[in-house]
């Protein structure tokens, strides 16, 4: 009896079957890795926002003119905390303001502020091999007691 050499067929099973599964799963660790990092960053951004709206003077936070410039300077302290998070065209992030219950309007101190930061990750990796994997919203907030002087 002759015997067979199997060496091919194992360099092709590991090949078809083995390969891609191991890749697959760093695909997997390499997005969820990415989503985690967005996570962390919107809410240090959100959480440095708040912390600037809620030490904000209460002279600019009761002028419904001032209130807009001090919620848009800290819209724009969120932004330069997200300049890291890049998840594509119409996608985020998204700076939600809120003061006390509502708006920020600058009708009376607000008790609170509220900053949220919605991002949508885009999922580029999976796109054509694991579409199950769908698109998800990270949305965080950072509430703070408003102390302003």
């Amino acid at each position: 009896m002759r015997r067979r050499r199997q060496g091919g067929a194992i360099l092709i099973e590991l090949a078809v079957f083995v390969v891609p599964a191991c890749l697959m799963l760093l695909a997997y660790a390499v997005f969820y890795g990415q989503v985690l990092y967005n996570y962390q960053v919107a809410q240090k951004a959100a959480d440095h926002a708040a912390r600037y709206l809620a030490g904000a003077p209460a002279i600019n936070m009761s002028d419904p003119l001032q209130v807009a410039n001090e919620v848009a300077l800290a819209k724009a302290i969120a932004n330069a905390g997200l300049r890291d998070v890049h998840p594509g065209a119409n996608r985020g992030p998204f700076i939600i303001v809120h003061c006390g219950n509502g708006d920020c309007l600058g009708v009376g101190l607000p008790a609170t502020v509220m900053v949220q930061v919605v991002i949508i990750n885009h999922n580029e990796l999976f796109n054509y091999f694991a579409p199950e994997v769908m698109d998800g919203a990270i949305q965080v907030s950072s509430t703070r007691r408003y102390v302003g002087n």
